[in-house]
């Protein structure tokens, strides 16, 4: 009876299985079956011998991530002691480029036993048949013959095995691969120019430790839903609450502290309960740091643009598909990055007894390899570039997979070449451990006060609404005060922001918050004296439902035509309110840049003009939102309570809660955003029916017709109405919480915007009645926008932020 041998003595024959990395169609792939049978596994065994009848003979293609572990986990201690190898992962066979293409059904013509050369990175590729495996990484290659009991250089004890066996019965093949380690080298730092106005994905992080700087990459913007935080490494950030910078213009300047919220290493099994990791030790690395003001930081990766959703990744759909799936990330320190997934769950090293072991290994593509500085960059499937796109349908969007923590550098492609590998944790597994989102395309948190287009709508309606004398120069400069109504949706608001600052232009309706609410050592043009402190801060509310003596303050206000700062400061200190930003003084900033533009005009200086009239737009839309003229800003504070939280070391802190925390930007910003579509449609349908208002003579008169409009909207859509539907829809920022807004609030919310369009279009024109400018016409060329840069920029006599102890000496009639 012939006995059935090996590996050697096998011939190939094809069987279809499914495609590789996304693909649909079939392919013809070798296995092994044995010499004496001329049928394929599986089929009739007619003419063969009873023993083939009895093999279990599942092909390799067949074999599971699960499978892979199983067997590597079973041969643990065996392949870690060996003394020449680096490390394992599992994969698909690497070819050498030297081997020659296979044919489908024919046997492999080398020899077996016969020493072959080195299997090197750089050098070997998966190819089309490539089979499920074992990836063992050696530092030298040994050939065959070296390992013998008697005239070889080493015991037979020490050769990686060929083969691993499960107990149950499978097989599991071994590729071992020369990948010696070689020293990472840090090469020279990419020089970028660094947006000057938004952050996000890509960009630089600095944090020092016992006296020496740390550099990284924020990898990505991700959320609890109620915070924000710049998603890193662990071993940057540091502990809770160790300062963290980035570049701004050059400038390094702090953008948030770390967060208790962090990653190091867990078991194994913990993140992947499904598998087997006996005293296998996954690396997470990671960290967050919360971002001091989220308005500076968009969703998108420096240098990949906007991201689509995560790449979700777990033990339920993790497949060897992903061997060889191209992907991107961009590094601080080097750049764009392109790479390919080499191997899953590399094990790096051994300590103690446990293995350590990295979710991907990234084989670098192109000149550009990753370097130290790059840790916390994250890694996003995206399209092959040796596959065509489909025709049609929507962008291809890049994936967010992976969060890079550190490098392994093998010597490969002819001992002559260094290759730096990405050693990265799975996304998936961070978001889950650490209860977070992703924030990606339109959900980017890096969005104006008032939605992605409050002040940009109202202020673009606005122009359409002033009088036909002087409508052509504001619709003529609409692009340097807002955006057309044709890109007022989220997305192409959002693109046209961008284009907008990347050429170095905020524009006007929203300079007051991109601009003047920063400190001038993190942004050109910043009027802050502490972290979210300054005089501008109170110039964009103003708290009409405080009560004295039984009377709101808009009560008195209004009741009293003569409107002095004086009585406000006697108000507010009469209720207790003596510091500068517990004291709004929104019509008061309206009074004086009436007075501005007026004095513009009147001095034929028709840029100072515009960009007064650009910036008004700004807290003429803050006056129409019920939230910013209301004690109940972000919820019910006087109904706060101390709430215990435990930390991550064990001890609890006092954490100061109330009812309808969040609700001012979740009203503001992503029901807004979320609606965009039906709320500009509803707003331009709305303009023909708000009653117009008469244009004011002067300051005073203007900043009546703005707490008129307070009155309004504070009329049609109560805070009260606001912060009730978001508690009893949950809070948080979901879909199903900005629905119940919309549903209860969207048909007000259409009518106090309209009606705020309208009362910034009558404040325009009774500027330029009170001008008195008799037949001269405004010019009909467009604005130099440069020069307009130069006043909110530069001239600190431009619309002076002045709070309320200081606005009186710039008011006229006080």
């Amino acid at each position: 009876m012939k006995k059935t041998v090996g590996n050697g003595g096998v011939r190939k024959a094809p069987i279809p299985v499914p495609a590789g990395q996304g693909g649909t169609l079939q392919r013809n792939v070798l296995v092994d079956i044995p010499v004496e049978s001329g049928h394929p596994p599986g089929s009739p065994g007619v003419g063969g011998s009873i023993e083939e009848l009895l093999v279990n003979d599942r092909a390799f293609e067949t074999l599971s991530v699960l499978e892979l572990l199983e067997a590597r986990d079973a041969y643990h201690y065996h392949l870690m002691d060996k003394p020449n190898v680096v490390g394992t992962a599992i994969g698909l066979y690497l070819i050498r480029d030297t081997d020659a293409p296979r044919v489908d059904g024919e046997p492999p013509k080398e020899d077996p036993d016969q020493d072959k050369p080195a299997r090197e990175l750089g050098r070997s590729s998966v190819r089309r048949y490539s089979w499920p495996c074992v990836l063992v990484f050696v530092r030298e290659w040994v050939k065959r013959s070296d390992f013998r009991t008697q005239g070889g250089q080493l015991r037979p004890d020490r050769i990686v095995p060929k083969t691993l066996y499960l107990p149950n019965g499978r097989s599991v093949p071994v590729c071992v691969v020369l990948a010696p380690p070689g020293q990472s080298v840090a090469g020279a730092a990419r020089s970028f120019t660094w947006p000057a106005a938004r952050l996000g994905g890509g960009f630089p992080l600095f944090t020092t430790v016992q006296g020496q700087e740390r550099v990284a990459t924020v990898g990505c913007l991700v959320t609890d839903g109620h915070t924000t935080y710049a998603l890193t490494n662990r071993h940057v950030t540091g502990p809770e609450g160790q300062p963290v910078s980035s570049l701004v213009r050059g400038a390094e300047v702090e953008i948030g502290r770390s967060s208790s919220l962090q990653l190091t290493r867990r078991p194994f099994t913990d993140v992947y309960p499904d598998y087997v990791g006996r005293r296998v030790v996954l690396n997470l690395d990671a960290g967050l740091v919360e971002l001091k003001d989220v308005r500076d930081w968009t969703s998108d990766i420096y240098g990949i643009g906007p991201l689509g959703a995560i790449a979700d990744v777990s033990e339920n759909n993790i497949t060897l598909k992903l061997i060889d799936a191209h992907v991107q990330a961009h590094g601080a320190a080097s750049g764009l990055l392109s790479g390919r997934i080499k191997a899953l769950f590399y094990r790096f090293k051994t300590l103690g007894g446990d293995e350590h072991v990295a979710d991907f290994l990234i084989a670098p593509e192109g000149e550009t390899q990753t370097q130290p500085g790059d840790s916390g960059a994250v890694w996003c499937l995206v399209p092959d570039p040796g596959k065509p796109l489909p025709k049609d349908g929507p962008p291809v969007l890049p994936r967010p997979l992976a969060l890079e923590w550190g490098g392994q550098a093998f010597i490969g492609d002819g001992q002559r070449t260094r290759l730096q590998f990405s050693l990265a944790t799975n996304l998936s597994s961070v978001c889950k451990s650490l209860g977070l989102d992703l924030v990606h395309a339109e959900d980017t948190a890096a969005q104006p006060f008032w939605g992605a287009f409050g002040h940009y709508s109202i202020a673009a309606m606005a122009c359409t609404r002033v009088s036909a004398k002087f409508r052509p120069f504001f619709e003529t400069n609409l692009t340097s005060i807002s955006f057309g109504s044709s890109v007022l949706d989220a997305k192409g608001l959002k693109d046209a922001i961008d284009k907008a600052k990347k050429a170095g232009f905020v524009p006007l309706a929203d300079v007051p918050d991109v601009v003047w609410k920063n400190l001038p050592s993190k942004l050109h043009g910043g009027r802050d004296t502490g972290f979210r402190s300054g005089p501008e801060h109170p110039t964009h509310f103003a708290d009409v439902d405080e009560k004295a003596g039984g009377h709101t303050l808009l009560d008195l206000s209004l009741k009293n035509q003569h409107l002095r700062p004086a009585d406000w400061q006697k108000f507010y200190d009469d209720i207790g309110h003596h510091g500068s930003r517990e004291r709004g003084c929104l019509p008061f900033r309206v009074w004086q840049l009436f007075e501005e533009m007026v004095l513009a005009l009147r001095g034929n200086d028709a840029t100072r003009f515009l960009g007064v009239a650009g910036v008004l737009a700004h807290y003429v839309g803050d006056a129409c939102q019920p939230l910013h003229g209301s004690k109940d800003a972000d919820g019910f504070a006087d109904q706060s309570r101390i709430e215990q939280r435990v930390k991550r070391d064990g001890t609890t802190e006092g954490v100061k809660v109330w009812p309808g925390q969040g609700v001012h930007s979740t009203y503001e910003e992503k029901m807004v955003d979320d609606f965009a579509e039906p709320l500009v449609k509803g707003v331009t349908a709305a303009l023909d029916g708000v009653p117009q208002v008469p244009p004011p003579g002067d300051g005073r008169a203007a900043a009546m017709a703005v707490l008129q409009l307070m009155k309004r909207s504070r009329t049609a859509l109560t805070p009260k109405k606001i912060i009730d539907t978001y508690i009893t829809a949950g809070g948080g920022r979901s879909k199903k919480t900005t629905s119940a807004l919309w549903k209860a609030c969207g048909k007000a919310t259409i009518e106090i915007m309209a009606d705020g369009a309208v009362v910034l279009a009558a404040l325009w024109d009774g500027a330029l009645h009170a001008a008195n400018l008799g037949s001269k016409p405004l010019p009909v060329a467009p604005i130099d926008r440069a020069a307009l840069a130069h006043l909110y920029e530069d001239d600190p006599t431009f619309a002076r932020s002045l709070d309320l102890d200081h606005i009186a000496p710039a008011l006229s009639g006080v």
